[in-house]
C-alpha cells in the first residue's frame, strides 16, 4: 500500500511538472529568441542525463546492441549524451512549434540536393518524401509548406487513449500549435484514399518509415540488428508512381540543421509484389545506415522511446531480436 500512494504521489507531481512545461511555459517560450532557448535547453539536457540514470542507461544499451563492436563504450556514452541534449532541444523546438515563422525557420534549417525535390515535384507524380525519426523530423514539412509547397504529414493515431488525462491535455496544445502550421496531418487510421489522393494531386506526402503503424511489418537487417518496417510507403510508391524521396534532417553544431534531399529510389519490380516491397525496404534501411553511422546521437532517444512503448503495449517493437 505503501508503494502504491508512493506511485500515485510522484505521478501527480510528473502530471503537474508536465502541464507546467507544455501549457504555460510554452506560451512563455515563445517569446524568447531560438538561440537562447538552445542554449536553456544545452544547459536543461545536461541535468537530465545526470538524473534520468535508468534512461541513461537503457540508451547506451540500446546503443550497444544496435551498433556492435563499431563503438567503443566511452564513444556509446558519449553519443548518448549528445542523444540527450538533441531529444532537450528538439523538445524545446516542439514547445515554439506553432510560432515558428518561414523567417525563423529559413534562419536555421538550410537545404542540400534540394535540385531533387524540385525536379521530382514538377513532374507532377506526387512525391513521398520518406523520413525517419532522426533529428529534429518535423521541420521539414513545415518548411515546405512555408516555402508554398501542398504538404501532407502521415502521423499515427495518437496514444493518449492508453495514457493519462494529461497526455491528452498535451496533446490538444501541440494539435493548436500543428494547426497553424502550413501543412495538414493524415492519421494511418483514417481513410486512407485521402493519402492516395494528395499523392496522385502531385502534391507532398512526408512519411516515417520507422514508425510503428501498420498491419503487417517487414524484417529487414539495420546495422547489428533485425528491425521491422512498414511496406506501407513503398506499397503506395507502387500503386501510385510517385517518387520515394529519402530525406534526412541533421543537427550541426551551431544548432542549425540541414535537410538532406537524396536522389529518388529507383524501385526495381519483381514478379513476386512482397519480394518487391521487402528489396526496396531493404535498399532504404542500407542507405539509413549510412546517416546512422555518420550521425548515431541523432536516433539515440528514438531507440529509449521505441523499447519504452513496446514495454509498455502502446506499439508494437522495432526490433525483433
Amino acid at each position: 500500500m505503501k508503494y502504491i500512494r508512493l506511485r500515485t504521489l510522484f505521478l501527480i507531481f510528473k502530471d503537474v511538472g508536465l502541464w507546467l512545461v507544455w501549457i504555460p511555459l510554452s506560451q512563455i517560450l515563445r517569446y524568447l529568441p531560438l538561440n537562447l532557448l538552445y542554449k536553456i535547453g544545452g544547459s536543461i539536457s545536461w541535468f537530465f542525463y545526470l538524473v534520468a540514470v535508468n534512461r541513461r542507461h537503457i540508451v547506451v544499451e540500446e546503443l550497444k546492441m544496435l551498433f556492435g563492436e563499431r563503438f567503443s563504450q566511452e564513444r556509446l556514452r558519449r553519443i548518448a549524451k549528445r542523444s540527450f541534449k538533441i531529444y532537450v532541444k528538439r523538445q524545446i523546438e516542439n514547445l515554439v512549434f506553432g510560432s515558428l515563422s518561414d523567417t525563423g525557420l529559413n534562419r536555421i534549417v538550410s537545404a542540400e540536393g534540394f535540385e531533387n525535390l524540385q525536379q521530382s515535384v514538377k513532374k507532377r507524380k506526387g512525391v513521398i518524401l520518406l523520413l525517419a525519426h532522426f533529428g529534429s523530423f518535423l521541420l521539414p514539412p513545415a518548411v515546405l509548406g512555408f516555402k508554398g509547397y501542398r504538404v501532407h504529414q502521415v502521423a499515427g493515431k495518437p496514444l493518449i487513449e492508453k495514457r493519462r488525462v494529461i497526455y491528452r491535455k498535451i496533446f490538444e496544445s501541440r494539435k493548436k500549435q500543428s494547426d497553424r502550421m502550413p501543412f495538414r496531418f493524415f492519421q494511418t487510421d483514417q481513410y486512407v484514399g485521402s493519402i492516395v489522393r494528395a499523392v496522385k494531386n502531385g502534391d507532398i506526402v512526408v512519411i516515417a518509415f520507422d514508425g510503428r503503424t501498420g498491419s503487417e511489418m517487414i524484417p529487414a537487417p539495420l546495422l547489428s540488428r533485425t528491425a521491422q518496417f512498414s511496406p506501407g510507403p513503398f506499397k503506395l510508391a507502387m500503386k501510385t508512381g510517385a517518387f520515394l524521396l529519402p530525406t534526412f534532417i541533421v543537427r550541426d553544431g551551431d544548432d542549425k540543421h540541414t535537410m538532406i534531399f537524396e536522389k529518388p529510389m529507383q524501385l526495381p519490380m519483381f514478379e513476386n509484389g512482397e519480394d518487391t516491397v521487402r528489396l526496396n525496404i531493404v535498399a532504404f534501411v542500407k542507405l539509413f545506415e549510412e546517416y546512422l553511422l555518420k550521425y548515431p546521437c541523432h536516433f539515440g532517444m528514438t531507440l529509449f522511446t521505441s523499447r519504452n512503448e513496446a514495454e509498455h503495449g502502446l506499439n508494437p517493437p522495432l526490433f525483433l531480436d
